[in-house]
């Protein structure tokens, strides 16, 4: 991986809709950018193709569903299929990365942002989620 610049696409898979943000190690910050919907456990594809062409990351992560003692959650195992069917459709690095609590993380700092700022547009969870994902790997990388 480039160590001068990293362009990450985080997903928060969901067996409904994936979560989709951006982040750069430069400021080691990310943004949500939306959502891909997922019907019958099959992605929106074009979509999110449509995201690695407009952002051009240099890899991808993928948050992997755990339980708080660290075992495979429910999904786990969908997320792995999720991984495989992703690098059989794109030439993107891809890195699971531990989603513990990033949901519940994104739901504060989301109420934290309305409470500071009630104009705000609705964010999407799941994307706010993935921008959390990308910036606890950039905080936790040597970039």
């Amino acid at each position: 991986m480039p160590k001068d610049h990293t362009r990450v696409l985080g997903l928060d898979y969901g067996t409904h809709k994936i979560g989709v943000a951006f982040g750069q190690s430069i400021s080691k910050t990310a943004t949500p950018l939306g959502i891909v919907s997922v019907k019958n456990l099959e992605p929106n594809w074009p979509t999110l193709k449509q995201f690695i062409e407009r952002w051009q990351p240099n890899c991808c992560l993928i948050g992997l569903p755990l339980n708080m003692d660290g075992t495979d959650s429910a999904i786990t195992d969908k997320v792995h299929d999720f991984r495989k069917l992703f690098n059989q459709h794109f030439a993107l690095t891809t890195h699971l990365i531990d989603e513990r609590l990033s949901t519940r993380e994104a739901r504060w700092q989301i109420e934290d942002l309305k409470t500071r700022h009630p104009k705000t547009q609705k964010i999407p969870l799941d994307a706010w989620a993935a921008a959390i994902l990308i910036e606890n790997w950039f905080n936790n990388i040597d970039i």
